[in-house]
């Protein structure tokens, strides 16, 4: 059962509605927690790379197709089928005194005590003005992490852009507008527009932001990985089980679950993901000191998260 001390809170805040609620998530996730077996897979921080440059939800089939990046091309499992739980996985109890990790993605800032690293630099600040004036082009990203490496060459840098996540940013090779049923998953779950036009779209902005960390590779020095935190749902479904017991959406709303991604699902299509390695013939010789801390705006997490689809 629900702990009773987070009962008894939740029923006197909330009501028994909410304490209902709360009681049918606590048990859903522990029932689907048992369903999905052991998180295992590869821990990003055990392997030899000077620049890890993450892709956010990037199914590794996609990437495959998409992608003429160089390098030695191998299909890895995550840890994780969300951004959080790949950084608990691979972060937790770890010090990183000697790496500089620049993030694109909220979540990551709502995390941060997770990262035990020298530098934590939160891009959302950056954001610029527009019809994406919510999410962080991975133009802006190449840009601070070229400026990030150069200004500490002794730090190894990890490198986590938005992209492929929604909000998407083009279709038809023009930028989408903020008001387009094509600029997340919305309409594809109610059947409003077809599981192949979504698709073509993830593909599209998934071989947009291989683009720009085409510049990334060209200009970094050291060992390069290319990878993903974890894929992402097309259409495919988290199967009928886990719709049922999985407390994320409604049982009435269970075609939700047909795209995006979500915590305790360890679907293919969700954990396979790219582990691209670009050789160099010199390496980043790091040095491991005192963390300077965390440069990030706090105030507009929500706003973002929102713009991300976490607050829906």
């Amino acid at each position: 059962m629900l702990p009773i001390r987070r009962a008894v809170s939740l029923y006197r805040k909330e009501g028994l509605s909410q304490l209902l609620q709360g009681a049918r998530d606590w048990v859903g996730f522990g029932l689907v927690k048992r369903l999905q077996g052991p998180k295992e897979g590869v821990n990003v921080l055990d392997e030899d790379w000077d620049n890890l440059i993450v892709l956010d939800a990037c199914r590794y089939d996609v990437f495959e197709a998409v992608s003429d990046l160089p390098g030695e091309l191998q299909k890895r499992t995550s840890q994780a089928s969300v951004t959080w739980s790949f950084l608990e996985q691979n972060f937790a109890g770890r010090s990183l005194h000697d790496t500089v990790y620049v993030a694109a993605n909220a979540v990551v800032g709502t995390n941060a005590d997770r990262l035990n690293v020298y530098k934590l630099v939160g891009l959302w600040s950056e954001i610029q003005q527009g019809d994406h004036d919510d999410i962080v082009n991975p133009e802006e990203v190449v840009e601070a992490s070229l400026e990030l490496a150069d200004e500490y060459p002794d730090k190894r840098l990890i490198i986590h852009l938005l992209q492929p996540h929604t909000p998407f940013l083009l279709r038809n090779e023009e930028q989408i507008p903020s008001e387009s049923p094509y600029r997340d998953y919305k309409a594809a779950r109610t059947g409003n527009i077809s599981e192949d036009e979504i698709c073509a779209v993830y593909q599209e902005n998934t071989a947009n932001v291989i683009d720009h960390v085409a510049d990334l590779v060209d200009h970094l020095n050291g060992k390069t990985v290319v990878t993903a935190d974890h894929g992402e749902l097309l259409g495919e479904g988290v199967g009928p089980l886990t719709e049922i017991l999985h407390p994320r959406w409604p049982v009435t709303e269970r075609r939700n679950f047909d795209y995006g991604h979500y915590s305790h699902v360890r679907k293919p299509e969700l954990v396979e993901v790219p582990w691209l390695v670009v050789e160099s013939e010199t390496r980043r010789e790091t040095v491991a000191e005192t963390p300077v801390g965390v440069e990030m705006e706090s105030q507009d997490l929500e706003k973002h998260l929102e713009a991300l689809g976490y607050k829906t």
